[in-house]
């Protein structure tokens, strides 16, 4: 079972446009900005999934090969967790793992 993530809960966020968001992370003080693809995974990982079902479903809104998908896809996931904005779930209770 491929691992699955998901945004973490109480997280404010303020959409700037119809394709853009500012998201703080009021613990360190910082917001992101998120726009175009970065938005549209920000809003799919409201529920827990995993990159492949991120990539099926960006395959079919944007113009992107599946294989750089995948990896796009995985290099914002990995900068996500970084800063703390997304948490891994535990696929055998879709919680969040500490």
């Amino acid at each position: 079972m491929e691992i699955k993530y998901v945004r973490k809960q109480q997280m404010p966020e303020a959409e700037l446009g119809a394709q853009s968001l500012a998201v703080l992370d009021a613990e360190k003080g910082k917001y992101f900005g998120l726009d175009g693809t970065a938005f549209r995974i920000w809003q799919l990982l409201e529920d827990p999934i995993s990159i492949g079902e991120l990539c099926e479903k960006l395959l079919g809104e944007f113009d992107i090969s599946p294989d750089i998908c995948r990896v796009q896809v995985r290099e914002f996931i990995t900068q996500l967790i970084n800063e703390g904005l997304i948490s891994k779930v535990d696929a055998t209770s879709d919680s969040p793992k500490q």
